[in-house]
């Protein structure tokens, strides 16, 4: 027969130990989705090098960090591309290949104008190349594609793989126009989501978001762990970029482990081991 005070005692036993660990666990923030949120890297481009986690595809000549900005940019050192036609394109990206694998997030500031009709932008998830798409545009991934503001309708994001086509043209008319914007591109599980800030002014707060891609399409599979860089790039002198950051959300890459947080088995282990001394010492309390 069950005692009434050892049936209380122990359901009192268990909520304590269950509040204990989901405590411990909200502490160590393992309830939170950006639990292992890390900042992989950041790059202001102040100086004349770059971070060694990104590198200039097509050779470093055709780009120059340090560089003084102007504008909305003016008191900042920004990277820009040497002059040159609009389709001399050339990208930096990380040197890191296996961004599919995570998630992250990136944003980047960049400046849009000029009056090159070929002077576009592009920023995304892929092999960050030149390829014969436009020519010179990324040969394989997904990314966003900034115009010259005269077109700026024509904003929006593709999916190139091998300079072909790849799903369809994300195109809502939404386009940046001239000014100064932040663009941010977030992978959460398969979904690949590309948003922007637009005329940025220091606190990023989205403006606007494209349709997401779902990577766990068939179409979508030609990104791998070789080809899944992150990456920006033009073919002219007159966009700036800046503030680069790059954060893993996900924990991959190894991320960061505080040695001084017990992991959650150990923590499980731990309450069940309180909860089995718990009841035994209301037994015999009660017995």
């Amino acid at each position: 027969m069950n005692h009434p005070l050892r049936i209380r005692n122990t359901r009192r036993a268990k909520a304590g130990v269950i509040a204990g660990i989901a405590g411990a666990l909200s502490l160590m923030g393992v309830a939170s989705g950006n639990a292992h949120a890390s900042l992989l890297f950041s790059e202001n481009f102040n100086a004349s090098t770059f971070n060694s986690g990104l590198q200039a595809n097509g050779g470093s000549v055709a780009w120059t960090s340090g560089v003084a900005g102007t504008g909305a940019l003016t008191g900042q050192n920004v990277i820009q591309h040497q002059a040159g036609s609009g389709v001399s394109r050339n990208y930096i990206r990380t040197t890191d290949s296996d961004y599919n694998t995570i998630d992250f997030r990136m944003q980047l500031t960049l400046t849009t104008g000029g009056s090159d009709p070929n002077s576009l932008i592009f920023i995304g998830l892929g092999d960050g190349a030149p390829g014969t798409f436009g020519p010179g545009e990324p040969n394989t991934g997904i990314y966003f594609r900034a115009h010259n503001p005269s077109n700026a309708g024509a904003d929006g994001i593709l999916g190139i793989n091998n300079g072909a086509w790849a799903g369809s043209y994300n195109n809502d008319g939404y386009g940046l126009g001239s000014g100064t914007h932040r663009l941010q591109l977030e992978k959460v599980g398969n979904l690949l989501t590309f948003s922007v800030d637009k005329n940025f002014s220091g606190v990023f707060s989205v403006d606007h978001t494209w349709a997401s891609y779902d990577l766990s399409l068939p179409i979508y599979n030609f990104l791998n762990t070789g080809n899944s860089r992150l990456f920006f790039g033009t073919g002219t002198a007159y966009p700036q970029f800046d503030n680069l950051t790059i954060t893993d959300l996900s924990g991959g890459f190894g991320g960061p482990v505080n040695v001084s947080e017990p992991p959650v088995w150990a923590l499980m282990f731990l309450g069940l081991g309180l909860m089995a001394r718990r009841q035994k010492r209301s037994a015999a309390k009660s017995g």
